[in-house]
């Protein structure tokens, strides 16, 4: 039986510089013992887009960061071996 994992969004921000550059970070954790998953996939897809925008993997305390999206919708993408294929929306 697969797990799942429970992703914690720790900060959606927008920074602003010279150029406006949207950011996302968040912590992948195991949703029964709460550990961290560490080298797990996140995946950014845009809306209505088939390949994804961005993509990273998680670091050892299961933490990751995304950046330098453009404004619009997405879909945030975790998955993991032996974990269900966790997606989230953002906007």
């Amino acid at each position: 039986m697969k797990r799942r994992i429970n992703i914690t969004i720790l900060l959606f921000c927008a920074t602003l510089s010279l150029w406006a550059q949207n950011a996302v970070s968040g912590r992948v954790l195991d949703q029964s013992t709460q550990k961290p998953v560490d080298f797990a996939n996140v995946s950014l897809m845009r809306s209505g887009e088939t390949v994804p925008e961005s993509g990273t993997i998680t670091d050892a305390e299961g933490k990751f960061q995304l950046s330098g999206m453009r404004n619009g919708n997405y879909e945030l993408i975790v998955s993991f071996m032996g974990y269900q294929e966790h997606r989230r929306a953002i906007t």
